[in-house]
């Protein structure tokens, strides 16, 4: 059985997760669109992974550098999500890379071609966020894109590894559009489609700022 328990931090609260109480499952955020629930603690909440992790997280955030291979991780994924983990915990620290250059290092471990779409989907399931590094990952044109923790927390963090945020990198900052959500409705419909209705409905709930800013310019040649 999966025990969680809770852990403060600057980025917020974050939800660390253990099977056995050896290892760690998973350290999931609670802020952004794909924040966890918080969970109800447990006697086992005081197993020594979770003492081990609270103290690689506060060594994190206070400068230092503590490697992933320190903690005993147990992430749960196909092979393939577990190849692209193992290739972002090897990113250094304070450094960034694309997810172009994640599917090469992958495709070489695996011995084919692999698509940088497929590392994206990969890279927004890991289940060991801040540990395994997936905010070092970043747009070829060098824009921040999706993360689970929100994208405050991404810069938060790359801050904090003395990564230069322009502020170009942040205004262009994108969520990863939903399959079926309001990001594919402003690129598939056209303006004298949208009533005022459904334009107020879309801007409701668009997961990027992008998408908000379509929405914003269709509304204007409407209007």
């Amino acid at each position: 059985m999966l025990t969680s328990v809770f852990s403060e931090s600057p980025v917020g609260l974050l939800v660390l997760g253990s099977e056995d109480g050896e290892r760690l499952r998973s350290c999931l955020f609670t802020t952004g669109r794909q924040g966890t629930k918080t969970p109800e603690t447990s006697q086992r909440s005081h197993a020594p992974i979770f003492d081990q992790a609270r103290d690689w997280l506060t060594r994190y955030f206070a400068g230092e550098r503590p490697d992933p291979v320190e903690l005993p991780l147990d992430p749960e994924g196909t092979a393939f999500q577990l190849s692209v983990w193992e290739v972002l915990a090897a990113i250094p620290y304070g450094e960034t890379v694309t997810y172009g250059w994640v599917a090469e290092r992958v495709g070489e471990s695996r011995g084919k071609r692999t698509s940088a779409r497929a590392v994206g989907g990969a890279v927004g399931a890991n289940p060991l966020g801040i540990i395994i590094p997936c905010h070092r990952v970043i747009g070829a044109n060098g824009s921040l894109t999706g993360f689970g923790g929100g994208l405050e927390a991404k810069v938060a963090l790359l801050e904090l590894e003395g990564v230069a945020m322009s502020r170009g990198a942040r205004s262009e900052a994108i969520e990863t559009p939903s399959k079926n959500g309001p990001d594919v409705l402003i690129a598939t419909e056209t303006p004298s489609e949208f009533s005022p209705d459904v334009l107020a409905a879309v801007t409701r709930h668009a997961k990027s700022d992008t998408a908000c800013k379509a929405i914003r310019d269709r509304q204007e040649l409407t209007s």
